[in-house]
């Protein structure tokens, strides 16, 4: 450059803000959040601010760590899409979730933690950069993450850096996403963003939107007051597509990096790396380019064309100060080639057009027929990695199991499935099956993974000689070195033997050196050894590393044993219960159950920190460490605590209350989370049984009996005992709306009560339903089957409505299924002009539904409808209209297609119609033996299921409706009108179907076919 700055160093500073917030209510104890404010308050957040001369960020650490805004200060752009409102919609797993800024996902999409408060540390660097770290232990299978927004002097360019460290024994699966936002329609303002990063680490790219119509439109009105809509730029990281996971291994640490920056006047960028960005696009005979760069620098710009130069320019750019050009070429596109080069000649980034390759994804088959075994395994591994919700990895095990018994890999695998669910015994046998295989010609096996396996299966049995031998042996392989000899030296402390413990701790360290578990041992083991100095210093070096490794920071706490340590601690952990719990059992798996016990004890007195687990944990150190009086004193405390959102998931929490219960009994409360954590690891009878003695103990708590409910219909298949326990949970909790909601969907399901009595049920708590849209949404379903159409469509018009992302269409079916009756009753009355306002009104949804209709809604019922009206008032013309809408070709057959061919009719196509007719019965009579299955590519489920859906029964409805059509559309009415009352007979809540059974034996059925105008 002419002209050189010397850069000014980072800024980065904490601020409160004030920002418009719609504040959500305390989470469902179940214990995720389906309600959402109507009205916003002005709510202050704890920011972070990171700035340079090109660039301002803002950090909501209280909101997941999102990047909430980044500002381009060259032309005062916020180039991530910057909320002025926080405005939750139920997007996420947990429910709440905003749009905007830049969203980190780990380790499942849809971050559970995206509305949750995250950790923070600021550091900052030689030379003038800043790092804010942003860090979570996650709650699924309570991993650590952390991301560090950093920012240099004189780069207009954010890094994220990421660090991903498996602090667990066992090995999972993770997937990590940002999701960067930004506005739409800002070429016009001609800025914009760029993402980039190591393509061999992060290929992994998605854009998305919710669309610019009117489906798009509900969603930007659920999600912000002003700020209109915008896209979703997503960016994944040891991935390809968005539901791809990787693995993790034990104690394994992930880093990488991903960039974004903003970009001025270039037009929409072709190629970008961490210096520049560079586009070039063809139009007319002239080729458009545009360079960015991210810093001040001298470039030399060349456009070739078959080798030949067309462009060869050098100057001096900076962020802000891109460089256009417009200039005349004859070439094909393909042809040409963008490179960059700095003022050494030394080529920084280049462009040349390509051609984009498809690679389907085919759905595995079922296990029975596959004929290979590998690929039987294979698939298996695969449903396991990528965490399929509607497929079992189990299936293909046991598959391969019933044909090979004694292959290692499949044993492995069943092994490692009973070992997450606690049954350490089957996993044992199975792992122990496998290392036979693998030994039986060669002692030293090439894999060491079931070899660990097998020790972590013992030492849960408190076998630790056994366990001992098999970590011995499974660190022959290197792969598992860190794992194994960490798990020797948490034996070794437990036979006092601490010396042995620092060499295998140090023998760990020395093929995974950033094992921070196994770093915390070694600083364990020097304070144990009386070594302050030296275990100061791997404190010291390990948060340098690492600023927010609470098991780092317990340490310093045990090792000065100070009330300013302990406080510096309290501050830290910030009323973080997990986090806590997850240090207590690193250092009792560990070995150091007595500084465990010490540390649990230091906050026995926090009152942010009382939580039942805490003190079940207490009672289960104190009675290892031989303190039976406060191991009864605070197991008492933990069955008097309160139970809400206490939901242990933890394997050391399965063993610490198999230990309560087995030292009391009759220990209520113990009995129902044990149950909770048995059911979530599939151990459903064993959760069964703790729920009966928990219920059996304490009759009067809800909870446990409606978790009966759920496994006796689940389970056991007893809708009758389901009821039973739904009607005490109810009496126990009559204030309790999520409980009434569930026991009407499980009446509702098994056919326990007919509609009219479950509209009475519900009539009978009008405060209850009015606490749930889900619950709303059902007593106005229940309205419209009663023929309250008039008093559904005031419950509708009168509430704002929350749908769940996925779960749309709920609210506007049941508006436009109002519409419809009453039009088609007007229709049989014969007053068209009513039934014409009627059925346009179903085609407009009012913002209160909370739903817009999607551009793929088909509307083939309203189309014919409205034809037959306009008949009927005299007007051809628009009849004709709506009637040829109606008979538009469809994409497959279905309801509509019933419709399609009635309009035909109409038209006067009667061996159209007739064909439609005979292909949808056809259909139906397939359909009717197919057997059903969840599309394996779902997104999500079609509804979120507590009741298991019978899918053999839902087909059999399906086919005998549109077989009722067909038969009602080939001039069959009898047939039809039996066949519909067959359906009613299984599933009296079939809307729709009591619908075309009236439209059918109403009068309307003598002119519904008029002659062709």
């Amino acid at each position: 450059m002419s002209e050189s700055r010397q850069p000014v160093p980072v800024r980065c500073w904490r601020q409160q803000v004030v920002i418009p917030t719609y504040p959500i209510p305390p989470a469902d104890p179940n214990p995720f959040t389906d309600r959402l404010a109507l009205e916003k308050k002005d709510i202050t957040y704890n920011a972070i601010f990171l700035e340079n001369e090109f660039i301002q960020l803002m950090i909501l650490p209280e909101l997941g760590g999102r990047t909430h805004a980044g500002l381009d200060k060259t032309n005062h752009y916020d180039f991530f899409y910057r909320q002025h409102v926080i405005k939750p919609a139920l997007v996420g797993l947990l429910g709440p979730w905003i749009s905007g800024g830049v969203e980190f996902n780990w380790p499942q999409h849809r971050r559970p933690s995206t509305f949750m408060p995250v950790h923070t540390s600021i550091e900052e660097h030689s030379g003038g950069a800043r790092t804010v770290w942003l860090g979570e232990h996650e709650p699924m299978q309570r991993m650590k993450g952390m991301v560090g927004v950093h920012l240099e002097p004189g780069k207009a360019l954010v890094e994220v850096r990421v660090r991903l460290f498996n602090r667990t024994p066992l090995p999972h699966t993770f997937l990590w996403w940002a999701n960067a936002a930004v506005r739409v329609h800002d070429h016009k303002l001609q800025a914009g963003l760029v993402h980039t990063s190591n393509h061999h680490v992060a290929p992994g790219k998605k854009l998305w939107t919710w669309g610019n119509a009117e489906f798009g439109h509900a969603w930007d009105r659920n999600l912000t007051d002003e700020d209109g809509p915008y896209i979703e730029l997503m960016a994944g990281a040891y991935t390809d597509n968005q539901p791809d996971f990787s693995w993790l291994q034990p104690y394994e640490t992930r880093t990488f990096s991903q960039y974004w920056y903003p970009i001025q006047k270039i037009g929409p960028a072709k190629n970008a790396n961490t210096e520049a960005a560079v586009n070039l696009e063809f139009e007319a005979g002239h080729a458009h380019i545009g360079v960015c760069v991210t810093a001040p620098r001298t470039v030399h710009v060349l456009l070739t064309a078959n080798g030949q130069p067309l462009l060869d320019e050098t100057l001096d750019l900076a962020p802000g100060q891109p460089f256009t050009r417009t200039i005349a070429t004859s070439a094909n596109p393909a042809a040409h080639r963008l490179s960059v080069l700095d003022a050494d000649g030394k080529e920084f980034i280049a462009y040349q057009p390509e051609t984009p390759v498809d690679r389907p994804l085919p759905e595995p088959p079922s296990p029975h027929v596959i004929e290979s075994v590998e690929e039987l395994y294979l698939t298996g591994l695969h449903l396991e990695q990528y965490r399929h919700a509607t497929r079992s990895s189990e299936s293909y095990w046991l598959e391969g199991l019933a044909r090979e018994p004694n292959d290692s890999r499949f044993n492995n695998a069943m092994g490692m499935t009973y070992l997450r669910r606690g049954l350490f015994a089957e996993a044992e046998d199975h792992f122990a099956r496998a290392v036979r295989r693998l030994t039986f010609r060669n002692p030293n096996p090439y894999d060491g993974e079931p070899l660990y396996n097998l020790g972590l299966a013992r030492l849960y049995q408190g076998k630790t000689d056994e366990a001992y031998d098999a970590f011995h042996k499974c660190v022959w392989n290197q792969a598992w070195q860190s794992a194994g000899y960490y798990a020797q030296a948490a034996i070794s402390i437990r036979r006092g033997n601490p010396r042995l413990a620092q060499e295998q701790v140090e023998l760990s360290l020395l093929t995974n050196g950033a094992n921070l578990s196994a770093r915390a041992l070694k600083a364990s083991l020097l304070r144990r050894l009386n070594s302050i100095d030296a275990a100061q210093a791997v404190i010291d070096d390990t948060l340098a590393l690492d600023p927010l490794c609470f098991r780092m920071k317990a340490e310093q706490f045990l090792l000065s044993r100070t009330t300013e340590a302990l406080r510096a601690f309290v501050a830290a952990l910030d009323g973080d219960i997990q986090t806590l719990l997850d240090v207590a059992f690193d250092l009792a798996w560990s070995g150091m159950r007595g500084d465990a016990y010490d540390l649990l004890q230091a906050f026995r007195r926090q009152a942010q920190f009382e939580q039942p687990m805490l003190w079940y944990t207490l009672s289960w150190l104190a009675a290892w460490l031989g303190h039976k009086r406060a191991s009864r004193q605070y197991a008492a405390k933990a069955e008097a605590a309160s139970p809400l959102y206490c939901f242990p998931a933890r394997l050391e929490e399965m063993l610490v209350l198999e230990d309560a219960i087995e030292r009391n009994p009759r220990a209520a409360r113990a009995h129902y989370y044990l149950g909770n954590l048995y059911y979530d690891k599939r151990r459903y009878h064993d959760a069964i049984r703790c729920w009966r003695r928990s219920v059996a103990l304490d009759s009067g708590f809800s909870i446990p009996l409606r978790n009966l409910g759920i496994a006796e219909f689940n389970v056991l298949h007893n809708p009758e005992a389901a009821d039973q326990m739904y009607r005490r949970a109810f009496a126990a909790n009559p204030a309790d709306a999520r409980l009434l909601f569930e026991w009407d969907q499980l009446r509702k399901r098994a056919c326990l009560a007919s509609p009219p009595e479950r509209l009475r049920q519900l009539q009978a708590h009008p405060q209850l339903v009015a606490q749930r849209d889900d619950l709303t949404v059902e007593f106005i379903t229940l309205l419209n089957q009663d023929g309250q159409s008039h008093a559904a469509l005031e419950h509708l018009r009168s509430r704002r409505f929350n749908p769940w992302e996925g779960g749309e269409g709920l609210v506007s079916a049941q508006y436009v299924h109002a519409h419809r009756t009453l039009g088609m009753q007007a229709l049989a009355t014969k007053n068209p002009a009513q039934a014409m306002q009627h059925f346009e009104a179903a085609r407009h949804y009012p913002w209160s539904l909370g739903e817009g209709k999607h551009l793929l809604t088909l509307e083939r019922d309203l189309d014919y409808f409205t034809g037959l009206a306009a008949h009927r008032l005299g007007d051809a013309e628009h009849a004709q209209q709506y009637f040829h809408a109606a008979a538009a070709p469809l994409p497959e057959l279905g309801m509509h297609s019933y419709f399609q061919a009635q309009a035909m009719q109409a038209l006067g196509n009667r061996q159209a119609a007739r064909a439609v007719f005979s292909s949808l019965s056809e259909y139906a009579q397939r359909l009717a033996v197919t057997e059903p299955s969840i599309d394996y590519f779902a997104a999500s489920l079609p509804n979120m299921l507590l009741f298991d859906d019978d899918l053999a029964k839902r087909n059999r409805i399906e086919s005998l409706l549109l077989s009722a059509l067909a038969s009602h559309g080939l001039g069959d009415t009898q047939t039809a009108i039996l066949q519909l009352r067959q359906l009613l007979a299984e599933d009296p809540n079939h809307i729709f179907a009591a619908q075309m059974l009236f439209w059918i034996e109403s009068a309307a059925q003598v002119d519904s076919k008029p002659s062709p105008a």
